[in-house]
């Protein structure tokens, strides 16, 4: 299956589950008035660290720093 999904999409299942995660947070970031660490946890993160460390990983930027610029 892992393969499959692979060829299909260009990314494993972890890599594309941290992309719909990271998505879902953007939006939420840019959007909504949540405290970050509610954003962690409807984003499907275990708590702020590990949100905090796969978002600055992914995007390059901190989530703070993500709602400031208004999500861009």
């Amino acid at each position: 299956m892992e393969r499959g999904f692979r060829r299909h999409l260009g990314r494993s299942v972890g890599d594309e589950l941290m992309r719909v995660r990271i998505d879902r947070a953007k939006v939420l970031l840019a959007t909504s008035t949540h405290k970050a660490h509610q954003i962690a946890e409807l984003s499907g993160f275990s708590g702020m660290v590990p949100f905090s460390k796969a978002f600055l990983r992914v995007t390059g930027m901190r989530p703070s720093a993500f709602r400031k610029e208004g999500g861009e």
